[in-house]
């Protein structure tokens, strides 16, 4: 297996794009089954720590049971 980097993922003969910003929904929509990238839409709300513990917080109010894993977490000012 030959690997090779490519700069253009116009043209769509990639197997993983490795991408820092957001995908563009053309691109998306383009992707073929075998096709990886290493960011997907809506990965700000897991990735960043401040959303991630809005979730886990909204999360255990509705399952307290499931979601008492994680230690207590406050978002400031709030």
């Amino acid at each position: 297996m030959e690997w090779k980097i490519q700069y253009n993922n116009k043209k769509g003969d990639w197997d993983v794009l490795w991408i820092d910003s957001m995908v563009e929904p053309d691109t998306l929509m383009k992707m073929h089954f075998f096709q990886k990238i290493s960011h997907f839409p809506g990965i700000y709300v897991l990735a960043r720590k401040n959303l991630l513990g809005l979730h886990f917080n909204e999360m255990a109010k509705k399952f307290p049971n499931d979601y008492n894993f994680f230690p207590k977490t406050w978002l400031l000012p709030a």
